[in-house]
């Protein structure tokens, strides 16, 4: 397992050329160009690599939280990935065999999307949220999808996710108590029991790499006078 803390380099984890291999519990921000970049980097269907509770910053031009460059065979599932950049969240190319859930990806600059997916055969995806802050959610190869329901049809995966804001603290804070995410996850407990703090995830987890409760607010009802 690979652990790292918070860095302010260019990169934080660079691999090329490994097996493998399992990324758990990293917490990176300020990155500068790629947080964790990742070239022919592969398991097998029956040693499959993770990418597991991760919290991860990008930021500056076109920093990237997580880059997979022919990576085959990888679960992907409990990331929290933010870019504060030009560049994508989730940059897949080449990869096949990626599994993707319960994981938030978030753009916030308005040329950049949520994820960019291109020459990737055998995509698993589902209970994600995407959230891109520009015109475009998802750029698959050439084409853009402008909303979820475009990246659905286009693709046929991602039923069950959700396109929100994660309501993060800003481009040095990763954490949100947003109550739109709780509960919002498919069961992972047999892969991932823990978040990224060790605190147990319950069977409908919270998406990303924190576990927390936040209440739903709740409608005014009665009457109220306004002064003024």
């Amino acid at each position: 397992d690979l652990a790292l803390g918070n860095d302010y380099g260019d990169y934080g984890l660079y691999l090329s050329s490994s097996s493998s291999i399992d990324i758990i519990g990293n917490d990176l921000r300020n990155i500068r160009a790629y947080a964790i970049y990742l070239v022919s980097v592969n398991g097998s269907a029956l040693d499959r690599c993770t990418l597991y509770n991760n919290r991860v910053i990008a930021r500056s031009s076109s920093a990237r939280p997580v880059y997979f460059a022919s990576c085959d065979y990888w679960n992907v599932y409990h990331n929290t990935l933010l870019a504060y950049s030009a560049g994508e969240a989730l940059y897949i190319t080449n990869s096949n065999d990626l599994n993707l859930r319960n994981n938030v990806m978030a753009a916030f600059d308005r040329n950049a999307e949520a994820m960019f997916i291109n020459n990737s055969a055998n995509l698993t995806s589902d209970y994600n949220d995407f959230y891109a802050y520009g015109c475009y959610l998802i750029r698959q190869g050439g084409s853009f999808r402008n909303t979820l329901a475009d990246w659905q049809s286009a693709s046929s995966q991602d039923a069950n996710s959700i396109s929100v804001d994660p309501r993060v603290g800003g481009v040095t804070d990763p954490n949100t108590s947003y109550y739109g995410l709780v509960g919002q996850g498919d069961n992972l407990q047999a892969d991932v029991p823990v978040d990224i703090d060790g605190e147990s995830r319950p069977a409908a987890p919270t998406l990303g790499a924190d576990e927390y409760v936040a209440a739903v607010p709740q409608a005014l009802s009665g009457s109220y006078t306004v002064p003024g």
